[in-house]
């Protein structure tokens, strides 16, 4: 039998501990953390997300599918972190 435990059996420890010590760093790869639900799938495009709400404008028809980071700070905006940045994952 191989010492190495399962993906399953690694991520109920990660809960335990998560639970008995809410406010204690806990390091996990990124497989445990696509495992436990942490990543969403946000493949759905602009337009679909736009007309999921009903607020599709000709703004929002024209606007380019690809911003320049440089750009855009040196407008003195800033772009948005991606929602799969989380700390902890290796």
């Amino acid at each position: 039998m191989s010492d190495k435990k399962t993906l399953e059996e690694r991520v109920n420890e990660i809960r335990k501990q998560l639970d008995e010590h809410p406010e204690q760093y806990v390091e996990i790869t990124h497989e445990e953390a696509e495992y436990m639900g942490a990543f969403e799938d946000d493949s759905m495009s602009m337009e679909d997300a736009l007309a999921s709400h009903d607020s599709v404008t000709q703004k929002d028809k024209n606007r380019p599918r690809v911003t320049d980071a440089a750009e855009t700070a040196a407008k003195g905006e800033f772009l948005d972190i991606p929602a799969f940045v989380c700390k902890g994952i290796k």
